[in-house]
């Protein structure tokens, strides 16, 4: 049977009945994208450019031979930067997103031989024996893995990487007559596949610059930046830190799919995030009938007192300070599922108070 050519002329398919047109469409793109949205915020081209390569994969037509997509995420702290992974991971995963997460604390890895922990030390090394971080069964699904503040590493984990990220596969630290043997067994080498992984690096190199940039004290050759001048003068600072870092080691970057530096935060996403923290909280309460929510005036209290650019980590904090904790000294004295409405008070400005519906407390308590 002959073989068919990978390039036809158009012509023969447009008189051929058997063929018709079909335009291409971004459906799946855009699905992916709106999973990714509903946890991470203010990020759209950092959304699209992850659930490109994962729509790829979802319809069969990703590069076996290379992770599933690699990319290098630089910004400031608390932008969504390592939560891109808890997003990710629920597309894989909607019911159980953890199992298929893991996230690297790249400071462990300071020093050369820490490198070892990630795959099991070999023979006679300290750590031999001792469970790998990453293994075979969390590898054969699709699978998220970030590598959190990656430049902290020692050089010995970037080349790991490299190694990754050029053909998906690692050689798992087994002496030679293992190796062997297990060849025989199972007929192929031993080693880790990273085929089905997304890796995810972030970073906060440029993160001053970047700071600097968004407050207005730099302009990078402009006197006057209006919003996306400045929105480019930041993409411009975090990679040009990037390329400085790794200037030793260009084909690192070479293989990274794309590095996208994060938007600083505005106002109205650091609402969202509000919301979402607040969301989250009730969602895991609620088989014990708890829920809390927030009035708009205790919202733009803490949050004004929020520094915008750690909003992400510190919002969380400050909810649970300032909301969650003053939450337990009236839990207790009411019946359980009586929703609790958080607010700032109007006579003393800084303190916490909590609307209850009578209806439902009279109604709640009846039912006991």
């Amino acid at each position: 049977m002959k073989k068919e050519k990978s390039a036809l002329d158009r012509s023969r398919l447009e008189k051929n009945p058997d063929y018709y047109a079909v335009e291409s469409d971004d459906a799946v793109v855009h699905m992916v994208t709106e999973i990714l949205e509903e946890t991470i915020f203010g990020q759209p081209t950092a959304c699209v450019e992850v659930a490109k390569p994962i729509a790829r994969f979802i319809c069969g037509l990703d590069d076996p031979s290379r992770p599933i997509y690699v990319g290098l995420f630089l910004g400031e702290s608390g932008v969504g930067k390592t939560e891109m992974g808890v997003a990710v991971s629920k597309v894989f995963d909607p019911q159980y997103p953890e199992e298929r997460l893991k996230i690297i604390d790249c400071n462990m890895f300071q020093q050369s031989h820490d490198v070892q922990r990630i795959l099991g030390a070999p023979p006679s090394y300290v750590g031999y024996g001792d469970e790998p971080l990453i293994n075979k069964e969390f590898l054969a699904q699709p699978n998220v893995l970030v590598f959190d503040e990656v430049e902290k590493a020692d050089t010995a984990l970037h080349r790991l990487l490299l190694r990754i990220m050029d053909k998906a596969r690692l050689d798992i630290n087994e002496s030679e007559e293992d190796r062997m043997m297990y060849v025989e067994e199972e007929g192929e080498l031993p080693g880790l596949d990273f085929s089905n992984s997304v890796i995810l690096l972030t970073s906060n190199l440029g993160s001053d610059e970047i700071k600097s940039i968004r407050s207005g004290n730099r302009s990078m050759g402009f006197v006057r930046d209006n919003p996306g001048t400045r929105q480019r003068n930041i993409q411009a600072a975090g990679l040009a830190a990037a390329d400085k870092f790794w200037h030793h080691m260009p084909e690192f970057l070479n293989r990274i799919d794309s590095t996208v530096v994060f938007n600083s935060l505005t106002p109205e996403v650091v609402h969202k995030i509000f919301d979402k923290f607040l969301n989250e909280f009730t969602h895991i309460r609620e088989a014990d009938g708890t829920q809390i929510m927030a009035t708009n005036q205790l919202r733009d209290w803490i949050i004004a007192q929020t520094d915008i650019c750690k909003a992400g980590r510190e919002l969380k904090r400050r909810i649970n300070e300032l909301i969650i904790t003053p939450a337990a000294g009236v839990k207790f004295k009411i019946p359980k599922g009586v929703p609790l409405i958080a607010d700032i008070s109007r006579d003393e400005p800084k303190r916490v108070i909590f609307w209850l519906s009578k209806t439902m407390v009279n109604s709640a308590s009846g039912a006991k």
